[in-house]
């Protein structure tokens, strides 16, 4: 795409609070494309939701969470839940309603033993966390319930997750990141499609709409 330098391009929102984005997943912009929500720039602990449509935008609720850094947010919009990962690697859900402007404690996942919780990325109902110690975690959406035990990586801060789909029988999750260790057959892509079984209509509905064959 080309750019006239004489005709700038303007913004159409313009956000009034300074959000601290410091990985992947530190912010998030909803599909209604109005509301938007990020860590406090000034304050890691604190939690910053905007309507930037409003012309007197500010910020309709802080929430001071028992964590004292947040490290990484996954918002679920059909169930206004939004997923916090720490500094202490405790994951956090919280129900966010706009209407009454709040943002309150729902679950408490616990410690899931991956160091930092540093990424996250969704694949139909599954959301695959990353952390700081070789390890990912993945918690099923359709039962709000973490599967028994972790994907150990040969990366070992995972910084950046992403599932491939090849076939409905060959499905793989790729990870990125800082340091690594491939010794002992340690790995950075996983064939995942044994996880997947039990959501056969949505992943056939998934490879049906992107699938070129």
């Amino acid at each position: 795409m080309e750019h006239n330098q004489e005709t700038p391009i303007e913004p159409i929102n313009i956000s009034l609070n300074e959000f601290g984005v410091f990985d992947q997943n530190n912010f998030v912009v909803l599909d209604d494309a109005k509301h938007v929500i990020g860590i406090d720039a000034s304050d890691a602990g604190n939690l910053i939701i905007e309507n930037v449509k409003n012309s007197k935008a500010k910020k309709f609720t802080v929430t001071k969470f028992d964590n004292k850094h947040i490290k990484n947010l996954y918002y679920h919009e059909d169930t206004n839940s939004l997923y916090c990962g720490d500094f202490n690697g405790q994951l956090y859900k919280y129900k966010v309603n706009f209407k009454r402007k709040t943002c309150e404690k729902y679950n408490y996942y616990g410690d899931l033993g991956i160091g930092w919780i540093i990424s996250s990325h969704r694949f139909l109902q599954f959301v695959f966390f990353g952390g700081s110690e070789k390890k990912i975690k993945v918690l099923d959406l359709s039962s709000d319930q973490l599967l028994p035990g972790n994907l150990d990586t040969s990366i070992e801060y995972i910084y950046s997750l992403k599932v491939c789909v090849k076939s409905l029988k060959e499905i793989y999750l790729a990870v990125s990141g800082a340091g690594f260790d491939y010794s002992d057959d340690k790995t950075d892509l996983f064939e995942v499609s044994s996880i997947l079984h039990n959501d056969t209509v949505n992943l056939r509905k998934y490879y049906s709409t992107f699938s070129i064959d």
